[in-house]
């Protein structure tokens, strides 16, 4: 409250104008789902780096595209990942399940299924994004070699048309994370979901 006026003169007032500024929303948090042989299963774990990763799934695994992928999004600008792990040879009731792990998560913008294409896993990776108003993004499968191909799937309803989801396309070759000096080839979800990431960083959320 301000002083009451007593005298002639100027008395100034302090008044909330009322507009608030809208915050930016992160698009950089990512949850990964995938299979490993080691760590919490079918459990939504909070990493914020590769290290981080390696400490909760017991390191890199030559193997897992789950690990390819958790690690290219840190090399590429990644910070703030969610990551569920399911028993090797999941199912598609496996699958449905971890999406259902990341329900207690507040916010997730993108959601990565390293390397999976099955039509019934992607089906219901986009009917969660669109629940959740996330986006997926999608790798394109693995024995693609055309542009032509992908288009064709996509058309053909086997690769998903929502405005959720995106198909990137082609893998590509990274260094080996368990040290092997043969490049190898990966899907590329990890490390696109990393350079959306460092945009954020880089030029502010919109």
């Amino acid at each position: 409250m301000p002083s009451p006026p007593t005298y002639p003169g100027v008395y100034v007032e302090e008044i909330p104008s009322g507009v608030r500024a809208i915050s930016g929303v992160p698009t950089s948090r990512t949850a990964f789902i995938g299979t490993g042989d080691a760590g919490p299963v079918n459990e939504a774990v909070q990493v914020l780096s590769f290290a981080d990763f390696e400490r909760k799934f017991a390191g890199a695994n030559r193997g897992s595209e789950l690990s390819c992928a958790v690690r290219q999004f840190f090399l590429n600008g990644g910070a703030d990942a969610w990551v569920v792990r399911l028993p090797n040879l999941a199912t598609d009731a496996d699958w449905l399940g971890g999406m259902r792990a990341l329900d207690p998560v507040d916010l997730i913008n993108l959601l990565v299924l390293p390397g999976v294409t099955a039509a019934g896993v992607v089906q219901a990776a986009v009917a969660y994004c669109e629940e959740r108003r996330a986006f997926l993004s999608l790798d394109s499968p693995r024995d693609a070699k055309t542009p032509q191909l992908i288009l064709y799937r996509v058309a053909s309803g086997e690769l998903s048309r929502s405005k959720n989801a995106a198909v990137y396309f082609p893998w590509i070759k990274i260094s080996d994370p368990s040290g092997v000096r043969v490049p190898r080839r990966s899907p590329p979800g990890g490390t696109i979901a990393g350079l959306f990431a460092r945009t954020d960083s880089e030029r502010g959320v919109w």
